[in-house]
């Protein structure tokens, strides 16, 4: 009877911690969370989110997996600017590539398991589907896009290669929810999609004298042994005026308005011990003889 109560016991509470752990919110080690802006431009390696609209509200392509299209999931835009969580499942995605070969790496897709997965590449898939895949194949033509000019952030987004549906659209219809899908490319099915860009963007001064690491709107200095962050002008903003900073250590929390860089500086610390003498003597008063 006492080895059934035990086991009852710890039975409970394997319960208990699953419930849990599926209970709190899951942050994504791969998702770009922070602020996003409108975009104006491309540029490898910043993070974009893809977007469209329905009845006034904002759709991004959703994280979760789906085996043809691609789902959609609600985000806030306010102000200009959409805010993602570090538990949002919006997808993001790290561009790559140049002009006329993009490619759109997921940095927080899951797969059929619900187990993020990285390496997945935004890709057409099909000739006679509007299937818009995630895969690990980067090597075909089909995750390569071509990326027309920006209009308040919106553009045409055609895949190269020779599947016919190929033109990344958001069909606020689409099986009764709104999704992202790949069309042909003189459909009038939905919208071209929208993009928005990570607002954020932090960088070292000198990578010798120490590095700098983003988390959201947030920027970690890690100064070099012998260094420290720059006791004058530790930051500037570029372009100015496009954020401000509340500075608490080496710690620079960042309220963006627009696209910034926020430039850190360091510099050689002074040795343990240093002392300073004044060359002038000082009088009882406090005051320099």
């Amino acid at each position: 009877m006492t080895t059934f109560n035990i086991f009852n016991k710890a039975r409970w509470l394997v319960t208990i911690i699953l419930l849990i752990t599926f209970a709190v919110p899951h942050a994504w080690a791969g998702i770009a969370y922070g602020t996003y802006v409108e975009a104006t431009a491309l540029e490898a390696g910043a993070h974009y989110i893809l977007t469209g609209v329905k009845n006034s509200t904002t759709y991004s392509i959703s994280n979760v997996y789906n085996a043809s299209n691609r789902k959609s999931v609600s985000v806030t835009l306010s102000n200009g600017k959409i805010s993602l969580a570090s538990n949002s499942t919006a997808c993001t995605f790290t561009l790559g590539g140049s002009n006329n070969a993009w490619t759109f790496t997921a940095d927080n897709y899951l797969n059929d398991q619900g187990n993020e997965t990285s390496n997945c590449y935004l890709r057409a898939t099909s000739s006679s589907n509007n299937y818009l895949g995630l895969t690990s194949d980067n090597l075909t033509n089909e995750a390569k896009w071509t990326i027309g000019s920006f209009s308040s952030g919106t553009a045409t987004m055609v895949a190269n290669g020779d599947y016919s549906r190929k033109k990344v659209r958001f069909n606020p219809n689409g099986n009764s929810a709104a999704i992202f899908g790949a069309y042909a490319t003189g459909t009038s099915t939905g919208t071209d999609v929208k993009f928005y860009r990570k607002a954020v963007q932090g960088v070292s001064d000198n990578t010798n004298y120490g590095t700098v690491s983003i988390a959201g709107d947030v920027i970690t200095a890690t100064p070099a042994e012998g260094y420290q962050v720059r006791t004058s002008t530790p930051y500037t903003i570029s372009p100015a005026n496009s954020a401000t900073v509340s500075q608490s250590g080496n710690v620079f929390t960042v309220t963006p308005t627009a696209l910034t860089t926020i430039t850190i500086y360091f510099e050689a610390a002074a040795p343990a011990g240093t002392t300073v003498t004044l060359s002038k003597a000082v009088t009882e008063n406090g005051s320099f003889s």
